[in-house]
């Protein structure tokens, strides 16, 4: 019998059952006894898989950068020209559950920061 570590527990590979440690099943207990004899189980991923995975977390998290940035860039051209009335609104309609004196200090926030960028100073 082989075993597979996953994020989750072990996989036993001769069916596919997924083990958790937790579960306390025969299964759990044939897999310590397993291990007991001086057996390893396979890495969750092979080198070749975590190169992969690797590979994929790092573009997901460049992505990520890229999407927070542009946000950004968007929200400062929005803010730029927005009233202190459209301020005002946007902060009551995003935060309704926040205290009124929470919502004043974000609308404050915001308004120092649409001055700023009109005047170019960033």
């Amino acid at each position: 019998m082989a075993y597979k570590l996953t994020s989750q527990g072990v996989k036993r590979l001769a069916d596919g059952t997924f083990i958790t440690a937790n579960n306390g099943t025969s299964e759990w207990y044939e897999y310590q006894a397993w291990l007991a004899l001086g057996n390893t189980p396979e890495p969750e991923y092979t080198p070749e898989e975590q190169a992969v995975k690797d590979a994929a977390d790092a573009e997901a998290a460049a992505q990520a950068t890229l999407s927070a940035a542009a946000k950004a860039d968007a929200l400062f051209n929005t803010l730029k020209g927005a009233t202190d009335a459209q301020i005002n609104t946007y902060v009551n309609n995003q935060f309704p559950a926040f205290s009124a004196q929470q919502r004043a200090t974000i609308k404050l926030l915001l308004m120092v920061a649409a001055l700023t960028l009109r005047k170019g100073v960033v």
